[in-house]
């Protein structure tokens, strides 16, 4: 069982380390980028400012406002669980522009804290590490970060609870760690298929606490608005699936039913080959995950790879998931960053390089709307889970080989 830093105090830099010209330059990159960064967000909040009454807050906003005045807002339009309307209704009882902006804050704070959650797993060339990852991020952030902003989507909410859960297993603190990975399930279901990672690194601790919060989260909110959100809102949403053909779309059982819909069969017949077709490859995205997870090696950047494998699994088999949820991705950037940082290797150079073209493929439809009508964002995804497979078998296998660990050391319980 892998457990972080804290347990390997000797692993520290020194102080020598610490003034090292290299350390320095790593500072002054760290303050380089987060600068920059700062200011790309900036510009993006700038030039959204006015989407205060637009997809997607807007529909966050009238839901949030139906749910205020006692009205079902399942029945009008409404796909979003329970815990999300009535958690964050008293913003709608603000002014719109006003809960917009407090919205778009909360979003930044919770991406801000899940990188300085992600960036303090490291420990031995923690400076090179961070300055390379956040390098990358800023480099990456107009395709993997700004359409989450543009959109006012929680995705930030549910990346800072997920890396929160992983890294509070990591310590050994299963029940913060089960209440966070519940909550992300209970503000948007897929966030479940991420406990694939604590099951098969058999941490049932976690598993089980997770279960326990969702149960305490569903009473508290109101098993018959749960019902109403299944039957209401999120069954009768499939049955107009036009916008399975949105090419933005990420989602296993949107394609899927696009390319059913294709063949011309009856109704009855597509419902069944779709929801059949989906299921088979879900299995097979959560089996190939559960034998990269099982033969992982427990070294932060790899389990940080193996983590992030599942947040990219969740996209695939979650019913739902479009383009702008890609900033689910941007821990795994920062810990293949970290690896490469630490090893200065390229091996395994195919895998590698199906990485960077899952990453071009999320780059290109960013500037090219014919690119994106080729369903890019979806083939790049699943090129990038294989790469990740890959990467994680090779990786992996030399840490076994070498028997050490890079931030951390194997414990047992």
């Amino acid at each position: 069982m892998l457990y972080t830093m804290s347990e390997n105090p000797d692993q520290g830099c020194s102080r020598e380390d610490a003034n090292s010209p290299a350390a320095r330059y790593a500072y002054a990159a760290i303050v380089l980028f987060a600068t920059v960064g700062a200011l790309l967000v900036a510009h993006v909040l700038y030039e959204n400012r006015l989407r205060y009454q637009q997809v997607g807050f807007n529909d966050y906003f009238k839901w949030w406002s139906q749910f205020n005045h006692g009205l079902n807002t399942w029945r009008h339009g409404c796909n979003y669980t329970p815990f999300f309307i009535v958690v964050f209704a008293p913003l709608a009882r603000l002014d719109q522009q006003l809960a917009y902006w407090i919205w778009q804050g909360a979003q930044l704070a919770a991406l801000l804290a899940a990188l300085v959650l992600t960036f303090g797993q490291f420990q031995r060339g923690a400076a090179a590490k961070i300055a390379v990852g956040l390098g990358t991020l800023v480099l990456l952030s107009p395709y993997l970060l700004f359409g989450t902003l543009y959109e006012s989507e929680p995705t930030a909410m549910l990346l800072l609870l997920l890396v929160g859960a992983w890294a509070l297993a990591n310590h050994r603190r299963p029940v913060p760690a089960g209440f966070m990975l519940a909550v992300a399930i209970l503000l948007k279901v897929y966030p479940a298929v991420a406990g694939g990672y604590f099951l098969f690194r058999r941490r049932f601790d976690v598993i089980v606490w997770s279960v326990v919060w969702c149960a305490v989260g569903i009473v508290a909110t109101g098993p018959a608005l749960w019902r109403e959100s299944l039957f209401s809102g999120a069954l009768p949403y499939f049955s107009a699936p036009d916008w399975a053909r949105d090419e933005r779309a990420l989602a296993l059982l949107l394609k899927v039913y696009s390319a059913v819909a294709a063949l011309g069969l009856t109704a009855a017949q597509q419902a069944t080959w779709a929801a059949a077709t989906y299921v088979f490859l879900s299995l097979c995205v959560i089996a190939l995950g559960a034998w990269a997870t099982a033969r992982s090696a427990e070294t932060v950047e790899v389990d940080g790879i193996c983590f992030s494998l599942w947040l990219i699994a969740a996209l695939l088999v979650s019913p739902i998931a479009w383009n702008h949820e890609l900033t689910l991705t941007l821990p795994l950037y920062v810990f293949i960053a970290a690896y490469l940082t630490q090893h200065r290797e390229i091996a395994p150079r195919t895998a590698l390089l199906m990485f960077l073209c899952a990453t071009l493929g999320f780059a290109i439809p960013y500037y090219s709307t014919q690119v994106r009508h080729l369903h890019a964002y979806f083939i790049a995804l699943v090129i990038e889970y294989l790469a990740v497979l890959m990467l994680i078998r090779s990786w992996s296998a030399r840490e076994h080989g070498f028997g050490g660990a890079t931030d951390s050391e194997e414990s047992s319980d």
